[in-house]
């Protein structure tokens, strides 16, 4: 039986973009997320745009090149957005068309049930 070695596991790992220490690691990662954090709590900014704002702040704090920082974000989100972004599509090809329809919802159909019967006078109640 063949045993799993960290090498086996981070065989794909990219190389860092910095040389920053543990400490400073932690103490980036905790930045970033309060400026994430303030980001959409006090500015009310969309979260998207706060989340790639603490990244690069996150980058910047680690110490590595804003370069770098921009490319491993790029590069990060790219493989991200292809596996999933055909799901994405369709959720908001399903999700318009929800819209446009006018899906009914239970509290709607209820008050059909109602006026249908007669209990309800009209369409305003």
């Amino acid at each position: 039986m063949t045993s799993l070695s960290v090498e086996m596991l981070a065989a794909d790992a990219a190389e860092p973009i910095t040389s920053a220490g543990n400490a400073q690691l932690g103490i980036a990662v905790l930045a970033g997320i309060a400026v994430i954090v303030l980001l959409i709590t006090k500015l009310k900014m969309h979260a998207f745009l706060a989340l790639t704002i603490g990244s690069l702040a996150l980058g910047s704090f680690a110490g590595a090149a804003p370069a770098d920082t921009i490319a491993s974000f790029t590069a990060g989100l790219g493989s991200t957005v292809a596996g999933v972004g055909v799901l994405i599509a369709l959720g908001a090809i399903l999700a318009s068309c929800s819209r446009t329809r006018a899906a009914p919802t239970r509290s709607s159909t209820r008050s059909w049930r109602r006026r249908a019967a007669g209990r309800c006078p009209g369409p305003w109640s």
